[in-house]
């Protein structure tokens, strides 16, 4: 059993059945080799258990809000953690947190910047993303066979959004996970 997106999702009632499996469903969004969903099908195991952990965290909260995501159980995917503010309904987003593993492969601070302080196709992923699990108003899935961010290129990524909300329905802030198979 998956996650059903019904209308932009009608937001979950059940705990989500997040499974390394086959299949997709929902409306899906292709950008060049990347693609987002809200199949939430992932390759990596890193990335079930975060959205397991995520979908546990909330309780029976429609969203969970970032002081419910406690990090210790999920070390593995520390280094690959970003959080965003979303600012303006969407309009803009500042990086609150980058995890050390983003910020050696892009070998700069992000806290404090919004995605035009990214090169590129980078910033043009990070809005994409961002922008489609505000419109679906749930956890997606992207994935890409290569990498966008400079120097990265020879593998691919695969990528956690979620939302979060401080009162629990109006999404606020995304947290996010990129999970590359390699490091250059």
């Amino acid at each position: 059993m998956q996650l059903q997106v019904r209308k932009g999702w009608d937001i979950m009632r059940a705990k989500l059945p997040v499974q390394r499996s086959t299949g997709t469903f929902g409306p899906v969004v292709t950008e060049g080799n990347y693609t987002l969903s809200t199949d939430l099908t992932f390759e990596r195991p890193e990335l079930c258990d975060f959205v397991n952990h995520w979908d546990n965290s909330r309780g029976e909260k429609e969203l969970p809000s970032r002081t419910d995501i406690l990090p210790i159980p999920l070390p593995r995917v520390l280094p690959w953690i970003a959080l965003a503010d979303v600012i303006d309904d969407g309009a803009e987003y500042r990086f609150r947190l980058c995890g050390t593993g983003i910020t050696d492969i892009l070998a700069r601070e992000m806290r404090g910047e919004t995605p035009a302080a990214l090169p590129g196709r980078p910033e043009q992923r990070v809005r994409l993303t961002a922008e489609y699990c505000l419109a679906m108003q749930a956890p997606i899935r992207g994935c890409a066979t290569e990498c966008s961010i400079p120097g990265q290129d020879f593998q691919g990524s695969e990528i956690a959004c979620l939302p979060l909300s401080n009162d629990g329905k109006v999404i606020d802030m995304l947290i996010s996970v990129i999970m590359l198979p390699n490091r250059k």
